[in-house]
């Protein structure tokens, strides 16, 4: 009785020590099929950023999420790229004027209790020539990621906030802030051997459908007085008009506090049209 007792004891933990390996390599297997489809994303998403990224002076990612990897920064393809792990860190637009610099926010939106209090805050430090984009998750999608925590397919935290396009308008007027434009990415979030990658550059240009896309990067532009008086130029091609070029310039309303020139394009007339530019 000893003998088998000890015979099934020992069949039991190796039978549990199988199962419990196999969960374990099930488990590896879909978190390493989970980062390889974080990364094609956060690749899909960075070339929608380059398309931009490259005219700022620096980028600047603030406040990364504690599951950030830092993957999405290092894509961008910027001369100078900077994490900051605290807004604190970030310099005040008063010692940085016009320093055109991108500030990234890669998922903030859908994991801020208060929005309102984190762009605003953001927005005191920032100069006119500075630009936010915000990585945000499709609010229409939102019952994927709850599934995808069921399955146990995701290692981050679920996202508390998702904000539709009315509501980021509305949002984007409380803050003082200005929506510039939307760029869609990831509709397809595997490779398929190329067609994924075909699907990502097709859809985006796709009245109605474009809006399906797992994310969106949002450019964000803060609306702030300018310091210096803003100037105008008006261009009037003339060609054969000698007898508008007076009243072309009687007839420009007054513009005050306004840097003010007139550039005549002259095209070759054959009347004394050149004459009567350089006499006004």
């Amino acid at each position: 009785l000893n003998k088998t007792s000890e015979t099934l004891n020992t069949s039991l933990y190796n039978s549990r020590a199988f199962l419990q390996s196999k969960r374990t390599a099930r488990q590896t297997r879909i978190l390493m099929a989970h980062r390889k489809f974080n990364h094609y994303v956060r690749q899909l998403v960075a070339a929608e950023i380059n398309r931009f990224a490259r005219y700022y002076n620096e980028v600047i990612q603030v406040e990364p999420l504690p599951h950030d990897e830092g993957t999405l920064i290092e894509l961008i393809d910027n001369k100078k790229n900077q994490t900051l792990l605290k807004r604190s860190q970030l310099k005040n637009a008063s010692t940085h004027a016009d320093s055109g610099r991108l500030i990234v926010l890669n998922g903030n939106l859908n994991y801020a209790v208060d929005i309102h209090e984190l762009l605003t805050g953001l927005k005191a430090k920032l100069s006119r020539s500075d630009r936010i984009v915000a990585v945000v998750f499709n609010p229409y999608f939102r019952w994927l990621y709850r599934l995808a925590d069921l399955l146990g397919l995701r290692d981050a935290a679920q996202p508390v906030t998702f904000v539709t396009r009315t509501g980021l308008s509305n949002l984007m007027k409380a803050t003082g802030f200005e929506l510039v434009r939307i760029r869609n990415s990831a509709y397809i979030p595997f490779r398929l051997f190329g067609l994924g990658n075909l699907i990502n550059k097709v859809l985006p240009v796709i009245p109605l459908i474009r809006w399906l896309a797992f994310s969106s990067a949002l450019v964000l532009r803060p609306i702030k007085p300018s310091k210096r008086k803003p100037s105008l130029s008006i261009v009037i091609p003339a060609r054969n008009e000698a007898g508008n070029i007076e009243n072309a310039l009687k007839r420009l309303p007054v513009m005050k506090g306004v840097t003010l020139e007139v550039l005549f394009v002259e095209g070759n007339s054959t009347d004394n049209t050149w004459q009567e530019i350089q006499r006004v």
